[in-house]
């Protein structure tokens, strides 16, 4: 159970990701300009997922497992910096 809830975070991560790059690449905004309209709304994308994670966690008894909470704290913490590397390098 804890691989899974691991996983479909990391896909649904993964996804927001993709929608964002897309919606950068048919945008007429710059990098800056995109990332300063667009922050807000990802970063509460990306906690509404982590926060589901983390209920289920709960739900499956896995709470108590530091390292898995710390695992699905540090997805949440890369996933901007997966969004930024991407966009740059468009």
């Amino acid at each position: 159970m804890r691989e899974n809830i691991l996983k479909e975070l990391q896909i649904q991560i993964e996804s927001v990701i993709f929608q964002f790059e897309n919606d950068y690449r048919n945008s007429n905004s710059d990098f800056e300009k995109f990332i300063k309209e667009n922050y807000q709304i990802f970063k509460e994308k990306i906690a509404k997922l982590t926060t589901e994670a983390i209920h289920n966690s709960i739900v499956n008894n896995l709470s108590k497992d530091k390292e898995f909470m710390a695992e699905i704290i540090n997805q949440n913490s890369e996933s901007f910096e997966k969004l930024i590397k991407k966009l740059s390098s468009k």
